[in-house]
């Protein structure tokens, strides 16, 4: 069990990395925190990540993540998996393109050759359903540490304009 905080980006990239590996029984969970932090869960079998960012600018976004094993696997089987999936056929045939696209398994970046790629389901929620045990704990750890390093980095967030 690894709960060591690392950056948003790094958690990221690590996921990437693994579902470039295995692309199957992902789940993505997507709300804010009552400060307004983005929270992102993803799910992969047993595995647990959570990942809390602030956003800097449109274009950018910092954070911090944590990953820990979950003790059971989480009763996900029944929904669709996030993933990528190729479209296609004609656009302009939305239901039956829709239609195809759930029916496929998701694939890796690397094995896509359409022009067009859906992405997801993601699941949002204004109250994140609590996936692990020590969810709640992990989350004020990670608020905590972004909390310091928007304070230090980008107080200019917290101000009010006038």
């Amino acid at each position: 069990m690894s709960e060591e905080i690392k950056s948003a980006r790094q958690a990221k990239l690590e996921i990437l990395k693994l579902y470039e590996e295995d692309p199957e029984g992902w789940h993505i969970f997507l709300g804010r925190d009552k400060k307004g932090y983005y929270n992102t869960s993803v799910v992969h079998r047993s595995d647990f990540w959570l990942i809390k960012e602030e956003a800097i600018n449109p274009y950018e976004a910092v954070g911090y993540a944590l990953k820990t094993t979950l003790q059971k696997d989480p009763e996900l089987a029944d929904e669709i998996s996030f993933g990528l999936r190729p479209l296609q056929g004609r656009v302009e045939e939305v239901d039956a393109v829709l239609r195809a696209m759930l029916e496929q398994k998701p694939l890796p970046p690397s094995k896509i050759t359409s022009p067009y790629v859906a992405e997801g389901p993601y699941i949002i929620s204004t109250r994140l359903a609590s996936l692990a045990p020590s969810q709640s704990e992990l989350e004020r750890r990670l608020s905590a540490e972004l909390d310091r390093l928007v304070e230090k980095r980008y107080s200019y967030l917290r101000r009010i304009y006038g």
